[in-house]
């Protein structure tokens, strides 16, 4: 039997986030910033669940990305998050 001990959750938000603050011209924060301009993006809460078998140990995980804007920046909002979906899309296939 495989023990459940070692959650990959530090290596994974460092690298979503060193792919957002990379990848794309907003800022990226861990937590909501007190005097941050519109628009930027954080990195929200993660989950984890394991779904290995006998043999080995695989993780399922869920990581929420949160763009922040106010009312007048829709078309702000949008790019950003198409953009956020070309990375994942492009650099989550290496």
């Amino acid at each position: 039997m495989i023990l459940v001990k070692d959650i990959p959750q530090v290596p994974l938000r460092t690298a979503i986030f060193k792919l957002l603050k990379d990848g794309q011209e907003h800022n990226v924060y861990g937590d909501v910033p007190e005097d941050g301009a519109f628009p930027y993006i954080t990195l929200g809460a993660m989950n984890f669940r394991p779904v290995g078998n006998k043999t080995s140990v695989i993780w399922q995980a869920t990581a929420a990305i949160e763009v922040w804007a106010d009312g007048n920046q829709k078309r702000e909002l949008n790019d950003i998050l198409n953009d956020i979906c070309i990375l994942l899309s492009y650099y989550g296939q290496l």
